[in-house]
């Protein structure tokens, strides 16, 4: 006898009716009529009597009624309880490349040593499969790097450090206070290939063409850099971990002296309930203590 059986003859039970039985269940009337003929012949005796109008149950079958519940029920709670035990003590934490590079998001290291006995789950994804991910139930909590949609609920946001031109030493604009997209738009520009997201919101801001920009590999942006004598366009967080001695960071002054940041969200799905470890998660990195740290919305 199977659980799915059990569930059938429920249903039909309930109905009293094999098509709108069928319906409910999401099944052909003669997958229906099949599965509960071989539960009959299994234990012997018939569940159901036919009539023009429907199916009606046999005594037999209204006898048992509770004992096809009780089972019922026994077998949805083990699956709660599997379910919670594969979620026990668990935080799956998801990012896109231009996060992971920073250096004031993620506070994974901070929240394992507070909380040693939770296995944590770290995966750098792009902005749009984050939220497919979100939606579908695979990840709980993440952060995103774009403007949130409304299926999201945002619990925090912060802002990634300030866009910088990256120069060798020997560049005319190397000894640069400042720079301007006047400035920039009189050289070849050299941007990070993971990055995606990021830089096309800076080809927009800046109103360049693709085609003055280049993409290079995180690794070789530097070396590129001196080689070409191209603007590289970074953030200052990114830029420390691949900095050398032969480059240098410059402010990127949009309009009027306003420097542009990213906007950075802490997002779950909307209306689902976290879990004890997500939600403890929320809070920590809530109250983290970042000046740029804005309330809840």
């Amino acid at each position: 006898m199977e659980i799915r059986q059990i569930q059938y003859f429920m249903q039909l039970f309930q109905d009293k009716n094999m098509t709108r039985a069928s319906k409910m269940l999401f099944i052909s009337q003669q997958g229906l009529s099949k599965s509960i003929h071989a539960l009959e012949t299994e234990i012997g005796f018939p569940l159901f009597n036919r009539t023009p109008g429907g199916v009606e149950p046999t005594a037999r079958a209204i006898s048992l009624y509770e004992y096809f519940v009780n089972v019922n029920e026994a077998y949805r709670e083990l699956n709660r309880a599997l379910q919670r035990e594969a979620n026990r003590k668990k935080l799956s934490v998801t990012v896109p490349p231009i996060v992971a590079f920073s250096d004031n998001v993620t506070h994974l290291n901070q929240y394992k040593q507070k909380y040693p006995e939770v296995e944590v789950e770290y995966k750098v994804l792009d902005n749009d499969t984050i939220i497919e991910r979100l939606l579908s139930g695979r990840y709980e909590v993440a952060y995103l790097g774009i403007v949130p949609p409304e299926t999201l609920d945002v619990h925090r946001k912060i802002s990634l450090y300030d866009f910088c031109a990256v120069v060798s030493r020997s560049h005319p604009l190397a000894g640069e206070k400042m720079i301007t997209p006047d400035m920039l738009g009189q050289y070849p520009l050299t941007v990070i290939d993971i990055f995606n997201d990021y830089n096309q919101y800076f080809m927009r801001q800046l109103k360049v063409s693709g085609g003055h920009v280049s993409k290079v590999n995180i690794l070789e942006f530097p070396d590129y850099i001196c080689l070409s004598g191209s603007v590289g366009i970074s953030i200052q967080s990114v830029f420390k971990r691949i900095k050398t001695e032969d480059v240098v960071s410059i402010p990127i002054i949009f309009h009027e002296g306003d420097r542009v940041c990213i906007e950075v969200s802490l997002v779950t799905a909307k209306g689902v309930v976290c879990s004890p470890e997500v939600e403890t998660f929320i809070e920590s990195e809530i109250a983290f203590g970042n000046p740029e740290i804005m309330e809840k919305s």
